[in-house]
């Protein structure tokens, strides 16, 4: 964990230039293991995380109605190093940049007691699956399924993860934008994303749920991609029935 893998990136830069998700995915025998849960414990959307329920920050940029959505849904809450909706959140309320990661802890606490699930810990940068100071994702899953964990096969690139199946559309597209601007920005593969190479918003449909489907979550996705004038492309795929 922790170490750039520059021949990777390269190898996902060609497939996401030559092939859709929507095609590539068609081809992977194993897509379906991607499609299980190791537990529900609430992650950042960081693409350094594996697995959970991801929003970012653990919610703390949406606070007010997350008990109502997450109670009897998840069972437990980690925070990690390097948090950027933690600096974020500092950022909008003026408070001290400096002390960014305790408001996350302090929030996270906060939400395992309203929730009566235990607050799991820090997660440190070196444990997490992504360099120190650097974000490598290029695409964000933006998952319609509430069951998606792209780490579960070695086939699908890395990239940070949105559990739309939990949020209303409107503060799911707000954390979409957070993502991209995170990976366009200085502290993400910034040079790597052009009109010929762009960064991937991945809707991940869900095959039954005609409000969560590939359809509905593309148009959400285009809204946001349209604001970044052609570095950022929209490609997904409907989960396995």
């Amino acid at each position: 964990m922790g170490q750039l893998d520059l021949e990777s990136v390269e190898y996902w830069k060609k497939i996401l230039r030559e092939t859709p998700l929507s095609i590539y995915t068609k081809s992977l025998d194993n897509l379906k293991e991607a499609f299980f849960l190791e537990d529900r414990h609430i992650r950042c959307i960081d693409e350094g995380h594996v697995g959970g329920i991801r929003l970012a920050g653990v919610g703390i940029l949406c606070q007010d109605r997350l008990e109502e959505v997450l109670t009897g849904k998840v069972d437990g809450i980690y925070t990690h190093e390097e948090c950027g909706a933690a600096v974020l959140y500092a950022k909008q309320n003026a408070f001290d940049l400096k002390k960014a990661e305790g408001y996350v802890i302090a929030w996270a606490q906060k939400l395992a007691k309203k929730l009566n699930v235990p607050y799991k810990g820090h997660t440190p940068i070196a444990e997490m699956n992504r360099p120190a100071g650097l974000h490598i994702a290029q695409v964000v899953y933006y998952d319609g399924t509430g069951q998606f964990d792209p780490y579960r096969i070695k086939e699908l690139p890395p990239g940070f993860v949105i559990s739309r199946y939990l949020l209303g559309s409107e503060y799911a597209k707000n954390e979409l934008s957070i993502s991209i601007n995170i990976a366009l920005g200085r502290s993400g593969l910034r040079d790597l994303f052009t009109i010929n190479t762009p960064f991937n918003i991945v809707p991940v449909g869900h095959p039954d749920i005609p409000a969560l489907s590939l359809a509905v979550l593309t148009e959400e996705a285009k809204l946001i991609a349209k604001q970044f004038k052609g570095r950022v492309a929209v490609n997904g795929f409907i989960a396995p029935a």
